[in-house]
This record gives structure tokens, sequence and C-alpha cells, in this order.
């Protein structure tokens, strides 16, 4: 089985929670690696530092990379450290485009 990371902008979590809420609905969003948006909260006021050491600690033990698409989402520092992350990894990738 494959444990997946998810890539997105964090102000895009409306869009990312409906992703989340369809895999709880089937009991596996923990499987499915799905962070609480409560620790991302959390997450967001910490240094530039402690943010890339958050999302490689995330990172362990998934080999895909979901990246879900906002409006906005090119111009997110950590979607882009987070791609650079998974081609270093060579981790499978799977894109999910939000529509507005």
């Amino acid at each position: 089985m494959r444990r997946v990371f998810f890539s997105f902008d964090w102000d895009d979590v409306w869009q990312v929670n409906q992703v989340r809420n369809s895999w709880v609905t089937k009991g596996n969003y923990k499987v499915a690696g799905f962070v609480d948006a409560a620790e991302i909260e959390t997450v967001k006021n910490r240094t530039d530092k402690a943010i890339q050491e958050w999302i490689d600690e995330q990172m362990k033990g998934t080999s895909v990379t979901c990246i879900l698409i906002g409006s906005k989402t090119d111009e997110c520092k950590w979607v882009k450290y987070e791609i650079e992350k998974s081609i270093e990894k060579k981790m499978a990738s799977w894109e999910y485009l939000f529509t507005t």
C-alpha cells in the first residue's frame, strides 16, 4: 500500500477539506496521510527552517505526492519546496485541480 503526501497552498484549506472529507467518510484519512487543519495553523507560525523540518518529517514513509492545485498554488513557496523534495525522493506524483 502506498502512503500519500498531500501538497497544497494553505490558503486553499476549504477545498482541501472537501478532498479530505471524502476520505473521512471511508475512514481512511489518517492512512492516506492527511494532516489535521489545526496542526497546519500551528505550523504556519514557525520559522522557515522549522516549516521545512516539519514538511520533511511529514514526507517520511510516503511514496506518492498528491498536489492539490488551487488558483494560487504556483505562488506557494512551500508547494514548490514539497515538489522539489518529492523529485529528490523519486516519488510518484498525482495532481488534482480545484475548480472555482
